[in-house]
């Protein structure tokens, strides 16, 4: 069994209507959600694009606004931290950690983005990432957070 636990922005994940919806989904077994996040055991009948897809499709939302995610990986995690500089806007943030959600080997990602935000402190910007070094290594992790 996989687990994933999301954070959109601004998403409301504690209602019923988002747990029936996505438990219809083949080979999605258990959803727990609070306010802010949402944590789902599936198999591999369906994919974590899939799954994103899907809250995506349900909130009627096409843009990319994930700020945190953990699959729950236990193997050999290594970190990796940075700080970005130059962040445009929030949604480069958001599409680089979404782009992170979908390689194999990261475990987690998660930024003090809101704590920057609500401090006005762009120059502080930090990305955490967790990954398994026996799947992904920190070169394709540097090259995708020096592309936003």
């Amino acid at each position: 069994m996989n687990t994933l636990t999301v954070k959109f922005n601004l998403y409301n994940f504690d209602n019923a209507e988002i747990r029936e919806y996505l438990l219809r989904l083949n080979g999605i077994h258990k959803i727990d959600t609070d306010d802010e996040k949402i944590t789902i055991e599936y198999s591999n009948k369906i994919n974590i694009y899939m799954i994103v897809n899907e809250i995506k499709l349900f909130f009627k939302s096409n843009c990319s606004d994930i700020y945190y995610f953990n699959k729950h990986l236990n193997n050999n995690l290594s970190e990796y931290n940075v700080v970005i500089q130059d962040l445009c806007c929030e949604y480069c943030l958001y599409g680089l950690i979404e782009d992170l959600l979908y390689i194999d080997g990261i475990s987690e990602v998660y930024s003090n983005y809101e704590e920057v935000y609500l401090n006005h402190d762009k120059e502080n910007l930090k990305i955490t990432v967790f990954y398994d070094k026996n799947v992904t290594d920190e070169e394709q992790i540097k090259e995708l957070v020096n592309s936003i």
